[in-house]
């Protein structure tokens, strides 16, 4: 007998976050040994529920790790990933993608989230962000 659609996405997207699919039934996020606290959707029309969200969030602080909701469409391709707005723009500046924030701006701690305006940025020879020092006083 095959394996579920909706088990396939989960264990398809729990490899790609360095993880095993967990089994049914049992508690915690959708996969045990990922980088992040995830929670696995499959859905008529990728809808995107509040209750998912608030699922994710409760998981991602119980883990101790960021929090990814990944929701797809039954037979879709691809696949909308929710996930909280400091951890993605910390993300973004650890692997270069974002430029230097303006004078006054202010940007989630890399380490907790906390927004500071405590920029202390260590930048590698093409002017990306390597990585941010611990920017605000519960993180160093």
């Amino acid at each position: 007998m095959s394996e579920p659609a909706w088990s396939s996405f989960q264990r398809r997207i729990a490899r790609i976050w360095g993880g095993e699919k967990t089994w049914r039934g049992e508690s915690g996020s959708d996969a045990r040994g990922a980088v992040v606290s995830l929670e696995c959707k499959r859905r008529k029309g990728g809808r995107i529920l509040s209750a998912d969200v608030a699922q994710a969030k409760r998981q991602g602080k119980v883990d101790g790790k960021p929090w990814l909701l990944v929701v797809a469409d039954h037979g879709a391709r691809d696949a909308l990933a929710v996930c909280s707005h400091n951890w993605l723009v910390a993300l973004a500046r650890q692997a270069g993608l974002l430029p230097a924030p303006l004078p006054g701006a202010t940007a989630p701690c890399v380490e907790c989230g906390t927004a500071t305006s405590d920029l202390r940025d260590v930048r590698g020879p093409r002017g990306g962000f390597i990585r941010r020092e611990a920017c605000c006083p519960s993180c160093q």
